[in-house]
């Protein structure tokens, strides 16, 4: 993989190249390095980098973008963005390609849906720290929670469903102090509202307005986010605060595994990229069924667990409804070796 920041202040100093001409020499080392794919943006997330309008960062990652395309047509290309408006440009204006969005969702509530209508992959980029040993993804830790040892202040980062589950999840666990970091405000909580009520019954606190940075061993750093009056919310530099905390939890931009559906012919899917089932979890092709999250979106897990117990019930149906197989066997009549035992006995002389 080979880095194109076509920036002139982005963290790595050797991937800036803000010209045409720098473009171009930096796209002939990758190759020539045997780079399989090239990762192209052009904004700079690095904290004190100048804010860099959508047009401006649409010009920069075209010009990569199109650099890419005309020295190294068979490479495959990341576009580094977190705006919904410059992935649907580079998708509209290359093809297919592979969005790589470092808010993982949470700077622009179109992205995802964007991403979805395109049908390309989507990379969630999250923050430094996650890889910590008091840090666990939603996911695993819902799948196991008894596993992980986070404390008995934790913080989990998203306001979605599963977060709700992870937050619930951690209080009966015995964590005293349980707190919802979301980048934008109340009004964009997208858990469902019984969810959230529940939470905070049973002691959930939230901090809104809060971009989770940095995951550090004894808590998280977070930057305040303001609403503009287009409605999008931006990254405050210089407002910087540590959050203490004994664990942190991921709880955002979880989405199904794809992969099976882009490697395997007649499996359907609608404008979300769902799988498209019947009422008995049986997909378009033959023999394959589906629920939970691939079906529905994010839902919570119990909704995704009682799913599964229907299409289960399906499968089961299906299978014992099939005809049997009586292909022969075709070793039927080889002969049997009927005294391993004594055998065995013998060659140690007993």
């Amino acid at each position: 993989m080979a880095i194109l920041n076509v920036t002139p202040d982005s963290f790595y100093a050797g991937s800036r190249t803000p010209e045409a001409e720098s473009v171009e020499r930096r796209v002939r080392e990758a190759v020539s390095e045997g780079a399989q794919l090239i990762d192209v943006g052009g904004y700079s997330s690095r904290p004190g980098a100048d804010e860099v309008p959508a047009d401006e960062e649409w010009r920069r990652v075209r010009l990569g973008v199109g650099t890419v395309r005309r020295l190294a047509p068979g490479m495959t290309v990341s576009v580094d963005t977190f705006r919904s408006e410059v992935a649907a440009k580079a998708v509209e204006t290359f093809g297919p390609l592979v969005v790589n969005d470092i808010s993982a969702g949470e700077l622009d509530p179109a992205m995802l849906s964007v991403v979805a209508d395109c049908g390309v992959p989507y990379i969630a980029m999250h923050m430094k720290g996650e890889t910590l040993g008091n840090a666990a993804f939603g996911i695993d830790y819902l799948a196991n929670s008894k596993a992980f040892q986070l404390g008995d202040d934790i913080a989990v980062i998203g306001v979605g469903n599963s977060a709700m589950d992870c937050a619930r999840t951690a209080i009966r666990n015995g964590a005293r102090h349980v707190t919802c970091y979301a980048r934008r405000d109340e009004e964009c909580i997208s858990a469902s509202e019984h969810e959230v009520r529940y939470a905070k019954l049973e002691g959930v606190g939230f901090r809104f307005c809060k971009a989770p940075v940095e995951i550090r061993e004894n808590g998280i750093i977070c930057r305040d986010t303001v609403k503009g009056e287009d409605g999008k919310f931006t990254q405050i530099e210089g407002s910087e605060t540590f959050y203490p905390h004994t664990g942190v939890i991921v709880s955002v931009s979880q989405g199904s595994e794809n992969s099976l559906v882009k490697t395997t012919t007649g499996i359907e899917t609608n404008q979300r990229g769902l799988l498209t089932v019947n009422e008995d979890g049986s997909t378009t092709r033959e023999g394959v069924f589906a629920g939970g999250d691939a079906v529905m979106g994010a839902r919570t897990v119990v909704e995704a667990v009682a799913i599964a117990k229907k299409v289960a019930e399906s499968m089961d149906a299906y299978m014992k409804a099939l005809p049997a197989d009586n292909t022969p066997d075709p070793y039927a009549g080889i002969p049997v070796f009927s005294t391993p035992t004594s055998d065995v006995l013998a060659k140690h002389g007993i």
